[in-house]
């Protein structure tokens, strides 16, 4: 169970479908009914009219509009282009902006890509390409040298190889092992694991 505090009287509440407590949640409502019906009576204001009138702030009337709690009241709401500063009607606007700004804010973005791929694809072959290296065969050794190596050629004469020289000191050697009375232990008086 999560709780958390209410957003706009800071009362600590069970974590829900809202982020409001009920009395809140009630009284959102109820502002939203009185805003639907201002709307209804005056069309065409600009949403700051609106949230001022209603005396609600401009964050509220937003999260009103873009909630759905105005319904068909929403469309009777206009907004300020932040390009063009026209107004526009909620239903014709896209974001924060007119549709013909909008057009042209989404074409030159897109103008703006096939820019930035087209000076990706100048740089790339304007680098200078490195040439994969051709592997060359080795060279075929004569029978003399690879009699000398010690390699096998069917030219070569076949002679023995020199006997390795004998190292002196080699590696210590382990203990024989002992027979113990006992078969559940090894030669060095372990006891094997599959046995404990």
């Amino acid at each position: 169970m999560n709780i958390i505090n209410c957003v706009r009287c800071n009362k600590l509440i069970q974590q829900s479908y809202s982020s409001l407590c009920p009395d809140c949640r009630a009284a959102t409502y109820d502002h939203a009914s009185h805003v639907r019906e201002f709307v209804m009576a005056h069309p065409g204001l600009m949403v700051e009219e609106v949230a001022r009138d209603c005396q609600l702030s401009l964050k509220d009337m937003e999260d009103m509009l873009f909630s759905g709690r105005l319904g068909s009241a929403a469309a009777m709401i206009m907004f300020k282009c932040q390009s063009c500063h026209t107004k526009v009607s909620a239903q014709h606007r896209k974001g924060r902006f007119c549709p013909e700004c909008a057009n042209k804010i989404e074409t030159q973005v897109i103008q703006l890509e096939r820019d930035a791929a087209a000076q990706k694809e100048k740089e790339k072959a304007a680098q200078p390409q490195r040439k994969p290296e051709k592997k060359t065969p080795a060279p075929k050794p004569t029978p003399d040298v690879a009699a000398a190596a010690g390699e096998h050629t069917p030219d070569a004469a076949q002679k023995p190889a020199p006997p390795e020289p004998k190292s002196v000191a080699g590696p210590p050697e382990m203990p024989a092992k002992q027979e113990s009375a006992s078969p559940a232990s090894d030669s060095y008086g372990f006891k094997r694991l599959k046995d404990l």
